[in-house]
């Protein structure tokens, strides 16, 4: 009945740098056969010199073609392997090729673990960007075709493996630190002890910041593990909850963690950890997922603590994403009061008692009010088209709140004014449900 508006907040970590780059999905789709031109008629005479003519350029053309085929593939691909060493390149190019110009999950998931062998043959980090960003790769290549519970367990076997590798580093530096501490300075005083100690506090600064960036990726692969869960071909809707609840107890309790270390949570400091904007998201999706499974109290709490991140994170610069998590807060705060009947809500106050019907509504209302006053002050470029269609739909949920508070006048007022936005938006669907909403108003007469 009320409207919620979805809003992708973050650039998902998971897929991020590791995957292949946009070029080459591009350059898959180019035909790998091109359409030969037409030849007019000619007189007979003229025929046979002609088509040998036409052959020979037909032969020139063709190889040319294939050749800068072949060699856009090669520019496309070669910003991204070049990270490897050659061993481990050579066959990551087959598994590349075998996933995204000839299909082939079974060979191109042979070449992606042939490549993982010889990474680990060659001493590459296994945690490293890179090698991670292999088995993420790997289990791209099988969901898109269309193995997805073999894709499942691929990142779930990757997720256990980075969150045992980061709790063991993690303690094992927390460890030598408490040993530090009880050294005394007399104890590095020769100059190759103090090199040796430098090089290794070194050493553990570079696995601390690697540490940081495998948990960005726990949390990126927890969210995709929840949008595989809930895909049509598993539908398992609560692993999918389960997995969008840790990642957001995942990311609560890293961004915890750094505050207590004095490291920086926001996204100016730096792009390596989990940050504010990244909780945000996580509590956005968790709260998406309420939404469809109809947990409206639990939704709306979720878009309260993802605002308050944002709001954290933006500080004076507000962006649409504020006024489209306003009004999702609204949108949920009506349907519980929809959903109740005399009794009290499942939203409870700070206080702890839990909100009546009416009071519902009316908080419902200034949500919604609030979106629209938020969204008044944000102008062009910083505006965009989802500030527009929440505004549409604010103004939607307050007609329908109107109308469950049997103020008619008012509720005509707001249907109006969100068909008027939808026309100016040319939004099909807002105007449909704008002018199916008056109508009901219109039957009740």
């Amino acid at each position: 009945m009320f409207r919620v508006i979805p809003k992708h907040i973050r650039a998902s970590p998971l897929w991020q740098l590791q995957t292949l780059p946009f070029a080459i999905r591009f350059l898959s789709s180019t035909p790998l056969c091109y359409p030969r031109p037409r030849l007019t008629l000619l007189p007979t005479s003229e025929l046979v010199s002609r088509k040998l003519i036409q052959a020979r350029l037909n032969s020139t053309s063709s190889t040319s073609r294939l050749q800068k085929f072949k060699r856009d593939y090669k520019e496309a691909w070669d910003p991204y392997l070049n990270r490897f060493p050659p061993e481990v390149a050579a066959p990551l190019r087959k598994a590349l090729h075998h996933s995204e110009i000839r299909p082939d999950p079974i060979l191109a998931l042979q070449m992606f673990r042939e490549a993982l062998v010889v990474a680990e043959h060659v001493q590459m980090h296994p945690f490293s960007d890179e090698v991670l960003g292999i088995r993420i790769a790997a289990a791209e290549m099988l969901e898109k075709n269309g193995l997805v519970k073999a894709s499942i367990d691929m990142l779930e076997k990757t997720l256990a493996d980075c969150k045992e590798w980061v709790t063991s580093g993690r303690r094992k530096q927390m460890i030598i630190d408490k040993q530090r501490a009880h050294r005394t300075p007399a104890e590095i005083v020769d100059p190759e002890t103090a090199e040796a100690e430098k090089t290794t506090r070194e050493k553990e600064g570079r696995e601390a910041k690697l540490r940081d960036q495998v948990m960005k990726k726990v949390i990126g692969i927890k969210i995709k593990l929840a949008d595989l869960y809930s895909s049509n071909s598993v539908q398992d809707m609560d692993k999918a909850e389960n997995s969008l609840i840790g990642a957001v107890t995942e990311s609560a309790s890293e961004v915890r963690r750094r505050r207590e270390l004095n490291l920086p949570v926001s996204r100016d400091g730096g792009d390596d950890y989990i940050n504010l904007t990244e909780i945000a998201a996580s509590c956005n999706d968790l709260a998406d997922l309420y939404v469809k499974k109809g947990k409206h109290h639990l939704a709306a709490t979720l878009y309260i603590q993802s605002l308050g991140l944002i709001k954290e994170e933006e500080g004076q610069s507000t962006t649409c994403a504020q006024v489209v998590l306003l009004n999702n807060i609204s949108s949920q705060m009506a349907e519980e009061a929809q959903r109740v009947t005399g009794k009290p809500g499942s939203i409870s106050r700070a206080d702890g008692p839990l909100i009546s019907k009416p009071e519902l509504l009316d908080a419902a209302a200034l949500w919604a009010k609030k979106a629209l006053d938020v969204a008044a002050h944000i102008k062009p470029p910083v505006r965009d088209e989802q500030c527009d269609q929440s505004c549409q739909a604010a103004l939607y949920n307050l007609g329908e709140i109107a109308h469950m508070q049997k103020q008619f006048a008012e509720a005509r007022d707001y249907y109006e004014q969100a068909r008027e936005l939808a026309t100016q938006l040319q939004f099909e669907e807002g105007i449909k449900l704008a002018n199916d909403a008056i109508n009901r108003l219109n039957n009740k007469k």
